[in-house]
């Protein structure tokens, strides 16, 4: 899969290549740091943000309790779909099932950002979701809403509640300053380091 990052996305990757790097010669295998001839990319928006995964372990908990879970049934597998996929809250919410291709893994995207079609994998998590929701309901579109059968348009407050409810053990806060579009960037972030640690 292709994602367009962000430069502080592309500059967290060209930091994660200079640790290893720099690992690489400690352990005698290279004399110098490649990644460092490699100059760090301006960026506008200084603000980065990974969610973790005990961050979405409680996530994907607080998304399960109630009334939350009564009010946004579709937020956990919202949610999963963007950490697996990368896949903007737009392309997730406005997903057909016409473009949903179970015999090849992928995803259909006719209209993305860049304004050119996409396909998106989909791992064996993502697939096994939507096998789930195919079973469920009928529709011409993924994500529903049970109570008007019209297609879900926002998340934003539910999301915010749920960050909000994800609270540690014995902590009166939840999970803070993280963002719907954060989830983005953080499926790069991993899709990055599966490629590193399993040489793919």
């Amino acid at each position: 899969m292709s994602l367009k990052l962000a430069n502080s996305t592309k500059n967290r990757y060209l930091g994660t290549w200079r640790r290893l790097f720099s690992l690489a010669i400690e352990e005698g295998w290279l004399r110098d740091n490649p990644a460092n001839k490699v100059t760090m990319l301006k960026v506008s928006d200084l603000r980065d943000r990974v969610c973790s995964e005990e961050e979405e372990g409680r996530l994907f908990e607080a998304c399960e309790k109630e009334p939350l879970k009564t009010r946004a049934p579709h937020l956990k597998s919202v949610l999963i779909m963007a950490i697996q996929t990368g896949m903007r809250l737009s392309e997730i919410l406005s997903m057909r099932w016409e473009h949903v291709d179970f015999e090849h893994d992928r995803i259909y995207l006719p209209k993305t950002k860049s304004g050119k079609p996409q396909n998106v994998p989909m791992g064996r998590t993502v697939a096994n979701l939507l096998q789930v929701l195919r079973r469920h309901h009928e529709g011409e579109f993924v994500f529903v809403n049970p109570q008007t059968g019209k297609p879900i348009t926002q998340i934003q407050n539910s999301f915010k509640k749920a960050c909000q409810e994800a609270k540690k053990e014995g902590e009166a806060v939840g999970i803070e300053g993280l963002r719907f579009h954060d989830l983005r960037a953080t499926c790069a972030t991993r899709m990055l380091q599966k490629s590193v640690y399993h040489g793919g």
